[in-house]
C-alpha cells in the first residue's frame, strides 16, 4: 500500500498536572472519576462533532495517555476555523472539572487516520506545545493565521488572520495568538451556573496554585491571573475575585 502526506492543521494538546492527577487516582476514586471523564468528554464531543462533516476523515482524533492530538483537512476554511472553536468549547467546559489544557495548534503534512498517526505536522505541534505553550493556552502559529483562505482546495485572497471566528482565539502583545476562554464564554458553556460560576471556578484555580513554591507552577498561574484582570468580566465581578483571592490562605474557623 502506498501512504501519502496531506497538509493538515494539527493540534497536540496535553493535560496539565496529567501526571500527578494518575498518581492520585490509585487511592481516590474521585480523581480517577475525574480524568476519566475528561478524556471520555473530549471522545464523546469530537465523535459528534465528526457525525456533521461528509466526509468522517476530515477531522481526526488520536488520544494517548495525557497528550491528545486532533487534525483537520486544509481543503475548506470554514473547517479549519472551526478547530479553534472546538478547542475553545473544550477547554472552558474541562475547567469545570478542574482541568486545564496546554497545546500548539500548526501545521504541515501529516497522516491522520483511526489507526494511524505520523508526519513533520505532528512533531511540530508537538514542539510549538512545549516550547511556546508554556502558560495553560493552546497557542496557534503565525503561519496559521497568515495561511490563505481555501474553498474546496482553491486559494482565496484572504487570510485567516482576517477572520475572527466566533471569537475564539485572542493575541498576546508579543503578537502570539492563543484559544481565548476569559472572554465570550456564554455560548460555549454546556453547564450550569453560567459565566458567573465559570469566571468564580477560573479565580479558584489560580487562588489554588498561585503561591507555590515551584516558580515553574507559580508563573502559570500568574499567567492567567493577569488575562482575569483583562477579562470582559473583570468590572462585573471583581468583588468576587477579590473575595476568592484574598481568602486564599485563610483557615477555616473550627
Amino acid at each position: 500500500m502506498s501512504y501519502k502526506y496531506e497538509e493538515r492543521i494539527v493540534a497536540f494538546i496535553d493535560i496539565l498536572g496529567f501526571a500527578n492527577i494518575i498518581k492520585a487516582s490509585v487511592n481516590s476514586q474521585e480523581q480517577l472519576d475525574k480524568i476519566a471523564s475528561a478524556l471520555t468528554y473530549i471522545h464523546r464531543y469530537f465523535n459528534l462533532v465528526r457525525v456533521d462533516y461528509e466526509d468522517p476523515s476530515t477531522l481526526q482524533l488520536s488520544q494517548f495517555s495525557d497528550s491528545i492530538v486532533i487534525s483537520v483537512s486544509m481543503k475548506d476554511s470554514s473547517e479549519m476555523l472551526a478547530i479553534f472553536k472546538h478547542l475553545k468549547m473544550i477547554q472552558i467546559n474541562l475547567l469545570y472539572q478542574g482541568i486545564l489544557l496546554r497545546g500548539g495548534i500548526t501545521k504541515g503534512k501529516l497522516i491522520h487516520t483511526d489507526n494511524l498517526l505520523l508526519g513533520p505536522g505532528m512533531i511540530n505541534a508537538y514542539n510549538l506545545e512545549s516550547k511556546c505553550a508554556m502558560h495553560p493556552r493552546i497557542v496557534i502559529d503565525p503561519k496559521v493565521l497568515w495561511q490563505f483562505a481555501r474553498v474546496n482546495g482553491q486559494k482565496q485572497l484572504e487570510r485567516l488572520k482576517d477572520f475572527h471566528y466566533e471569537n475564539s482565539f485572542a493575541t498576546e502583545e508579543d503578537g502570539l495568538a492563543y484559544i481565548d476562554y476569559f472572554n465570550d464564554v456564554d455560548e460555549y458553556l454546556e453547564y450550569g451556573g453560567g459565566v458567573h460560576a465559570y469566571f468564580s471556578g477560573l479565580c479558584r484555580i489560580v487562588a489554588k496554585y498561585i503561591d507555590s513554591e515551584d516558580i515553574s507552577i507559580k508563573v502559570k498561574y500568574l499567567w492567567m491571573r493577569e488575562k482575569i484582570k483583562k477579562s470582559e468580566y473583570y468590572t462585573k465581578y471583581k468583588t468576587t475575585y477579590k473575595g476568592i483571592i484574598s481568602n486564599r490562605n485563610k483557615k477555616p474557623k473550627v
